[in-house]
């Protein structure tokens, strides 16, 4: 049997799924994106659904929220294009084993401890938020958060520096 929040969470899905679509193209300009953002919006907003009644000016919320997941996978992205640039510089630097680089990498990696291990590769290869990965491991943010500065510290003192732009580099898109 549907709740009250069920129906109003329906409705506002009804009302506002495809000014949500418009808003992240103006944002993001590729429409799989654009419904990607949406739909994860709305996935966020049914597990708080209970809380629904509470926002006061809903095309207000949406809009934001579009707009500041579009914005946070921008500056994503270009972070992302720094670390490729500055790798493919040091192709050019250097004579660079990559697949023995890589190797040496994943060495290192494998060291981690298990959780700490998981949450990276979590982080950097599925490209899954600090948020997504709390809420799948039943953990805090902050707890991510923890994991992930230890695991690059570790990393980074066990190789060099252009070895973990390669890493990034490589794995998240």
């Amino acid at each position: 049997m549907k709740t009250n929040y069920d129906i109003l969470f329906e409705k506002i899905f009804e009302q506002h799924y495809s000014s949500c679509v418009k808003i992240a193209m103006i944002y993001c300009n590729d429409r799989d994106m654009a419904e990607d953002f949406s739909q994860e919006f709305f996935l966020k907003l049914w597990e708080k659904k209970d809380e629904i009644d509470k926002i006061k000016n809903i095309k207000a919320y949406i809009a934001n929220s579009i707009k500041n997941r579009c914005l946070n996978h921008l500056n994503h992205l270009k972070v992302v294009d720094k670390y490729r640039l500055e790798y493919l510089n040091y192709l050019k630097e250097d004579e660079v084993d990559v697949v023995n680089d890589f190797k040496h990498i994943r060495d290192v990696i494998d060291k981690l401890s298990s959780r700490r291990k998981q949450i990276l590769i979590m982080s950097v290869e599925e490209s899954m938020s600090y948020d997504e990965i709390a809420l799948q491991l039943d953990i805090s943010k902050n707890t991510v958060k923890d994991h992930i500065k230890k695991a690059y510290s570790f990393i980074r003192k066990n190789i060099k520096e252009k070895l973990l732009l390669l890493y990034i580099s490589l794995l998240r898109n």
